[in-house]
């Protein structure tokens, strides 16, 4: 009976917090000071900035979507393909190693699609206006 009460519990804290609608993820590349970050807009429309160093790890909120925002979004996520393709522009172009990168992910029905994706010195994106306008828009807030 207690295990059952733990797992309610369990589940309810799982079930109370907001799903990620889109996520910013970036790693700094190799350097001096090696840093990663994630940047995720939420079903409630917060917007969350998670910052890892060698030595820590800050998070803030510093934003949020109003609900006709968040509607919208939702929107352009459910016009994204779910078997959607990144494609790369240049893809013969050199490779390089150790530069810095990032993916754009957005959460369609509980699937991760990913929309764009930076690394070894190439982009590659979907090509689907809605997906462009969803990697603008976390692109974006994540100058702020």
């Amino acid at each position: 009976m207690k295990n059952l009460l733990i797992l309610s519990a369990l589940a309810l804290s799982f079930s109370a917090t907001a799903s990620d609608l889109v996520t910013l993820s970036s790693g700094s590349g190799f350097g001096p000071r090696v840093q990663s970050s994630k940047l995720t807009i939420s079903e409630n429309g917060s917007i969350v900035r998670v910052i890892q160093t060698q030595r820590e790890v800050t998070k803030e909120t510093i934003g949020k979507l109003s609900a006709n925002a968040v509607a919208s979004l939702k929107e352009k996520i459910e016009l994204i393909e779910d078997n959607a393709q990144l494609v790369d522009p240049n893809p013969k172009a050199p490779k390089c190693m150790d530069a810095p990168s990032s993916s754009v992910e957005v959460n369609k029905g509980g699937k991760d699609i990913t929309i764009s994706l930076t690394a070894s010195c190439h982009t590659s994106a979907v090509q689907n206006y809605n997906a462009q306008d969803i990697t603008s828009l976390i692109q974006g807030l994540d100058k702020l």
